[in-house]
């Protein structure tokens, strides 16, 4: 039996507590940041597409170029200094969004974050941002043990943690003879969806959404995969290579 952690850093695009661009990169939200000042100082692509404006025209525009109904909660949430999770947003024409509303105390000011059609993961966010106000770090790397076993020279097996997606069981059987290797995932660990290269530039739930669930600060980087693969090569013995 032999085992491997793959170093090198394991979150993609961590960016230290920036509001924006934490939950941009987390989850590819629609998120906006309206500053102290009632202007809109943030605005990410996919929350223009859903209220259906320019991204560069909301650029410090003011608070009433947003849609009046996100307006009013907007407000309400200044007065309050409560954060507002999961509400319906109205804005005709059979069209409803959801938005969280969260008030963000930053160094210099108050913040209003909204976050658009995201039910789950404003919640998480918040909470990262609390961890952060503490003074704790979010982790910036995820331990993974790859392990193998081989029997002689008739079977060997690979040990993968995680949800790890076929990808790698594709690429693995490719790479050694496929009569002879065995990959098991969900191995000593399950630390969260474990994306290939493909899957993670796709996005979706598997490429990133999915780790709000396993309470991670973002997605791995888009490099897993070869740095897994690499861990398995360093430790099956050369006689299960795929002959070419």
């Amino acid at each position: 039996m032999s085992s491997d952690k793959p170093g090198g850093k394991g979150y993609g695009g961590l960016s230290g507590g920036n509001p924006l661009s934490l939950l941009q990169e987390c989850f590819a939200c629609g998120v906006i940041v309206v500053g102290a000042r009632k202007r809109i100082v943030a605005c990410t692509a996919e929350a223009a597409e859903h209220l259906h404006r320019d991204a560069v025209k909301l650029l410090n525009a003011p608070l009433n170029a947003l849609p009046a109904p996100l307006v009013k909660l907007i407000q309400e949430t200044s007065r309050s200094g409560r954060a507002v999770l999961n509400r319906e947003i109205p804005l005709g024409h059979a069209t409803v969004l959801r938005a969280s509303i969260l008030p963000v105390q930053t160094r210099e000011q108050v913040e209003i974050v909204v976050v658009l059609n995201s039910l789950t993961s404003a919640p998480v966010f918040e909470q990262n941002l609390r961890r952060l106000d503490r003074g704790e770090k979010l982790p910036t790397e995820l331990p993974y043990l790859v392990q193998t076993w081989n029997f002689g020279n008739e079977l060997a097996m690979a040990f993968l943690p995680g949800e790890v997606v076929v990808d790698y069981s594709l690429r693995l059987k490719r790479e050694y003879d496929p009569k002879r290797l065995w990959v098991n995932a969900y191995a000593n660990d399950v630390p969260c969806y474990i994306p290939s290269k493909r899957v993670w530039r796709e996005g979706g739930y598997e490429g990133g959404a999915a780790m709000i669930y396993y309470d991670r600060p973002t997605r791995l980087a888009e490099g897993t995969e070869d740095l897994i693969v690499a861990a398995v090569h360093k430790l099956m013995p050369w006689e299960f290579e795929a002959v070419k």
